[in-house]
């Protein structure tokens, strides 16, 4: 039986590695991304179907500690934006601070690790590499000033392997998430053959086969494809403002513009009230960025 849901869409990779029945699906990631052990994962903020059918606001990043003390933060990324790694640097800093209270010492922060899965291309430099995982370290010696950074960023796009190429656990994940949504649960490829990714294939038919829950993936689905339609409409006009721009000396002026015109975008396909422009001219280019990233975060009304 083929699910017909793309493991890729945010509310379905939560509903597949943020469910507190699913920890053991977690765990096998972080293991598959780290390469290393992980015990006793317990997941921060648990899927919860109420809470994503109802709330305008969905957090859909997955946030997890381990037996050790670890703290994990994945996520999966359909349109990552220019700022994504701003972006992912933030929320790590927030995730490794938030863990000392007041009075605490230093010495009980433990390793904070940030994974984002990105359907798309960002290290043009390394058109092979499908795994960047970046940590602290001496550019000149080698030496690492702390264990307790790390940042994985998996370029999904990058990932061209057979099924008979697949041999590690990172390989059938990736896999899996390009072709979960249109491989066979009765006749899976021979090295696809995993408990972990058969259970995750299981929970994507599940979703197709129940109305409510294919309903809230077809809604976030929805939402994605309107979010990229905004996103090349903007570069678009972004394209032909900066012609416009560099003839003008008025570089500046249209990037405002674009973001001003895609928060707007944003706002029509939401059906919110459009802000003024007086409103959005006393935002500062910053402001405009991050008001875009949390409309993006936002269900689309009456789906």
């Amino acid at each position: 039986m083929i699910p017909g849901i793309d493991p890729k869409v945010d509310y379905a990779f939560k509903k597949v590695f943020g469910s507190e029945s699913n920890t053991d699906l977690l765990t096998n990631l972080l293991e598959a991304v780290l390469g290393f052990p992980v015990s006793a994962v317990q997941i921060i903020n648990p899927f919860n179907e109420k809470e994503n059918s109802d709330a305008k606001l969905s957090i859909l990043d997955i946030k997890a500690r381990d037996a050790s003390g670890r703290l994990f933060d994945v996520e999966m990324q359909m349109f990552p934006h220019e700022a994504i790694i701003e972006r992912l640097i933030y929320y790590w800093a927030k995730l490794f601070s938030g863990q000392l209270q007041v009075a605490e010492d230093f010495t009980n922060l433990s390793a904070a690790y940030t994974i984002c899965f990105i359907n798309g291309r960002l290290f043009h430099q390394t058109p092979d590499e499908f795994l960047n995982q970046f940590e602290m370290v001496d550019r000149r010696t080698g030496v690492v000033l702390s264990n307790h950074f790390g940042l994985t960023i998996v370029e999904l796009p990058k990932f061209t392997r057979r099924a008979e190429e697949v041999v590690t656990p990172l390989d059938r994940w990736c896999y899996y998430f390009g072709h979960g949504a249109l491989l066979d649960t009765e006749h899976l490829p021979e090295t696809m053959n995993d408990l972990a990714i058969k259970k995750a294939m299981e929970v994507l038919m599940r979703m197709s086969q129940d109305a409510e829950e294919r309903a809230r993936y077809e809604s976030r689905e929805k939402f994605r494809r309107d979010m990229n339609q905004i996103q090349t409409d903007a570069a678009n006009a972004t394209e032909k403002g900066m012609q416009k721009g560099m003839e003008k000396g008025m570089e500046k002026g249209m990037e405002r513009g674009s973001l001003q015109g895609e928060i707007r975008g944003i706002q029509r396909v939401l059906k919110q009230p459009l802000m003024s422009e007086q409103e959005l001219a006393k935002l500062s280019i910053e402001d405009l960025r991050q008001l875009i990233e949390q409309l993006s975060r936002f269900e689309i009304p009456g789906k």
